[in-house]
Parts: structure tokens; sequence; C-alpha cells
């Protein structure tokens, strides 16, 4: 389960409670944001799951290799 996107009603009551209204741009560029860093984590959270199925037992050496041979290929393609 991931964070719940922010509402416009969410941001209403904001407006309501701090007694500050936001103009049209403010509001648009906050869900822009919210969305942003959703897609952000979610994306990190999908990496951090791919990795962790990343396990060999040390007594398969070609797993092992397999495993090495892909970090290699991953590193080298964050270097370019």
């Amino acid at each position: 389960m991931g964070i719940n996107p922010l509402t416009y009603l969410e941001l209403e009551a904001y407006e309501r409670k701090a007694l500050n209204p936001l103009p049209s741009w403010e509001t648009a560029l906050i869900m822009r944001l919210d969305r942003t860093v959703r897609a952000t984590l979610a994306a990190e959270e999908k990496n951090d799951k791919s990795e962790a199925d990343t396990e060999v037992s040390v007594n398969d050496s070609a797993g092992v290799r397999s495993l090495l041979s892909g970090i290699g290929e991953r590193f080298r393609g964050r270097r370019q």
C-alpha cells in the first residue's frame, strides 16, 4: 500500500482552516508535485523490490555468475 493522493477537498479544507485561499496556479502546482512525489516513491519502491529478488545461493555458481553479470551491466548503465 502506498501513499494516498492529495485531494482537492483536502486543499479546500486547508484554505478554510488557515484562512489562506490559494490561487489556482498554486493549487495546480501542489497537485502536480503530489503526483510527482508519489510516482518517484513508487518507482523507488519497485526498484527496491526488484533488487531484493536478486538473491542466489553461494553454492549455485551459475546463479552467482549471472547475478554479478547483471549487477555489472546495471553499474555500467548508470555510469554512462
